[in-house]
């Protein structure tokens, strides 16, 4: 007798998170089919990465479609759906608010309505986000928190975060809202502040740039591997009941220690470091962290890096140097 593999789909898969989830996935022989705006070999740089560039199915698909999500969902009859396409940068969505709302709302919409309508016993994962509680006075973040979000990315954040919850209390469709915080890799774009002070400090390192220009680093954030991340959303939907959880270090870190240690391991000056007010943001969190607890105790996830271990670990990648065994 032939047992039949689960399947699980990723939207989003070409991402840094879509591309380590399906190689989780993979491992676990799940039959793995990812949904991306552009699949062409361009974008296919992380599934490449993490050797399983021929272990996935991709198709193209609008996600603001809804017949085609709902065609989709037909035609695969997933067990598990795990939501990770967004346009996730914070200093575009200022830009197009509008463009960046209507996609990352609309999509979580037409994927929970497409479950409930043709494939009501799958299960998925809303990849939703800290910002939706920057503006929360209060701290360890936790998901019972009331949502304050500060950006148009988070507002849509929060829309579908709670699009999320009202599915699953209203039609009980298995459905969970993974609250992650800031999580890289080294597929992250130069967009992201960590990926641009490691790749900059490089290219200073080696002559090919003078300095880096950079925002607020009196911020705090609480930094993790995304590699390490992605357990969770899989440990989330293998649970009895649905629920939220908060994925994070649980310790924040100013961002100028981020960059002092990137420039005192390639042994730089920080006289190559430029402010711009260009590159504020016209609201931001002065320090943000999560409890990580509840996802240790009640999912299994171990995780027990300091942000400063984990930007260690993530310069290490990108100078090529052997990969340390993530401890924690």
């Amino acid at each position: 007798m032939t047992i039949r593999k689960k399947t699980a789909l990723i939207t989003g898969i070409t991402g840094q998170d879509g591309a380590f989830l399906a190689k989780l996935l993979v491992e676990r022989e799940y039959r793995v089919v990812g949904v991306s705006r552009n699949c062409g070999p361009s974008h296919r740089t992380g599934l490449r990465y993490a050797g399983i560039d021929d272990g996935v199915e991709l198709r193209s698909v609008d996600l603001a479609d809804a017949r085609c999500v709902t065609d989709l969902i037909s035609e695969l009859s997933p067990d598990e759906v795990y939501n990770l396409a967004a346009d996730s940068s914070v200093a575009n969505s200022f830009a197009e608010p509008r463009r960046v709302f209507e996609f990352n709302s609309l999509s979580v919409l037409n994927l929970l309505e497409a479950i409930r309508t043709v494939r009501p016993t799958a299960r998925f994962y809303q990849a939703s986000s800290s910002e939706m509680f920057a503006g929360s006075p209060v701290r360890p973040i936790v998901p019972e928190l009331r949502l304050a979000p500060l950006s148009p990315y988070a507002c849509s954040k929060a829309a579908g975060h709670q699009l999320t919850a009202m599915y699953r209390d209203c039609y009980g469709i298995f459905a969970v809202g993974g609250i992650l915080f800031n999580h890289e890799s080294i597929l992250r774009s130069e967009s992201y502040f960590v990926k641009k002070v490691i790749r900059s400090a490089i290219r200073i390192r080696d002559g090919a740039q003078d300095s880096m220009t950079l925002g607020n680093l009196d911020v705090r954030r609480d930094i993790g591997l995304a590699e390490r991340y992605v357990e969770a959303m899989w440990l989330m939907l293998q649970q009895t009941d649905p629920r939220n959880y908060v994925i994070c270090s649980g310790v924040s870190v100013r961002l100028r220690e981020v960059v002092d240690l990137v420039l005192r391991r390639l042994q730089l000056s920080g006289d190559v470091v430029c402010s711009q007010r260009t590159n504020l943001r016209p609201t931001d969190a002065a320090d943000i962290y999560g409890d990580p607890h509840p996802a240790r105790a009640e999912l299994g996830w171990q995780y027990a890096l300091h942000p400063l271990e984990a930007i260690d670990w993530l310069l290490d990648e990108e100078i090529g140097l052997p990969k340390k065994q993530i401890i924690g």
